[in-house]
């Protein structure tokens, strides 16, 4: 399977990919829950995720299924939000479809990478 295409040209993605993790999940391993602190971003290269919530019976409600060819972010909606608190948190779990295989960046790691390069690239 190829990766998906990436502008690499974007700092922000630059950045990303030269900070990101590789990591591959095991079939149904958890790879984030309820309560975990929004501070990771996730790409999937290969394969795919389940999103869920428990309902009040405990039984998991399927919400999205993404992947390497369609939507390929996930836990993005807080982690980009121009004022996080450090107290947000997930509601959702991720659980891995498959043995997929992402890229995950914490937050301060991205934009302290974005920082200096825009920092090296600033004419002075």
């Amino acid at each position: 399977m190829s990766l998906p295409t990436i502008d690499t040209s974007n700092p922000a993605v630059e950045a990303f990919l030269k900070n990101a993790h590789r990591h591959t999940f095991k079939n149904r391993e958890v790879i984030v829950r309820p309560g975990d602190p929004a501070d990771t971003l996730y790409y999937i290269i290969e394969g795919s995720v389940t999103v869920s919530l428990e309902n009040e019976d405990g039984n998991d409600l399927i919400l999205d299924y993404l992947n390497a060819a369609g939507e390929s972010l996930f836990c993005e909606s807080l982690f980009w939000a121009s004022k996080p608190k450090q107290t947000a948190k997930l509601n959702a779990t991720v659980y891995a479809f498959g043995a997929p295989t992402v890229l995950r960046t914490l937050r301060n790691h991205l934009f302290a990478a974005l920082h200096n390069s825009l920092s090296d690239s600033t004419p002075t």
